[in-house]
């Protein structure tokens, strides 16, 4: 969204650069800011728990994982992070409430069952 220079580019951290040359072309690569990696993890936090409850705290020590290993290979800011965070798990939460309102996947799957029946019956 933010068209800001990675830490690595901007010279403040070096732990990527070996990588960074071997790939090439960065400016090809999205910008710093947020963290796409961090709004896919913490977005799946929500809707993982809803279905594997015992395993939240899995899902959220997962997510820190991702979260923290791009702040430290010098690929994002902890802000760039931090905001990617809070973006996802509002998309999973939301998501998880449209689902639970709706049965939006219930009938998706429904409609696929049919759907595989029908092929079978032929």
């Amino acid at each position: 969204m933010i068209m800001r220079p990675r830490p690595f580019e901007a010279g403040i951290i070096s732990v990527f650069l070996p990588a960074y040359y071997a790939l090439g072309d960065f400016n090809a690569w999205n910008s710093s800011f947020p963290s796409f990696q961090a709004v896919l993890a913490f977005s799946a936090i929500p809707i993982l728990s809803r279905e594997f409850k015992k395993f939240k705290f899995v899902w959220l020590a997962f997510a820190c994982l991702i979260a923290f290993s791009r702040v430290y290979f010098g690929l994002h800011y902890a802000s760039d992070v931090l905001f990617g965070a809070v973006i996802g798990y509002i998309i999973g939460y939301l998501v998880v409430g449209f689902e639970n309102r709706y049965l939006f996947g219930e009938k998706m799957a429904g409609l696929f069952n049919k759907g595989i029946k029908r092929m079978f019956k032929e």
